[in-house]
């Protein structure tokens, strides 16, 4: 839980904010399929890639580098951070849902 920093509304932050300059490269986690890339409200420039039963979410995006539909393999760059959205600066908001549920994606980076 934490305030908001822009709607200064005490809520859960429900994903992993990376440091990131403006512009910089963001990768796939792993290997899928877009299964969106466009601005989605508080989150911004949004992509989601479905990897089987998980689906990871790169938010406030500057633009994509991917479409709906699209296959991605692991690494490859799929947008590049920016501060669209409710946001405060530059930086990746990163999400990991396995089975439809919100997980800590901290709990399975690096594996």
């Amino acid at each position: 839980m934490r305030v908001h920093p822009v709607t200064g509304v005490y809520k859960l932050h429900d994903g992993t904010d990376f440091r990131a300059y403006c512009g910089t490269p963001i990768r796939a986690a792993a290997a899928g399929t877009v299964e969106w890339a466009y601005y989605r409200g508080a989150y911004g420039n949004q992509v989601a890639v479905s990897h089987r039963r998980m689906v990871t979410t790169y938010s406030h995006l500057s633009r994509f580098a991917v479409s709906d539909g699209e296959s991605v393999s692991q690494g490859e760059i799929i947008g590049y951070s920016g501060t669209t959205g409710s946001s405060t600066a530059c930086h990746l908001h990163f999400m990991l849902y396995i089975g439809g549920e919100r997980v800590n994606p901290m709990n399975y980076l690096g594996r």
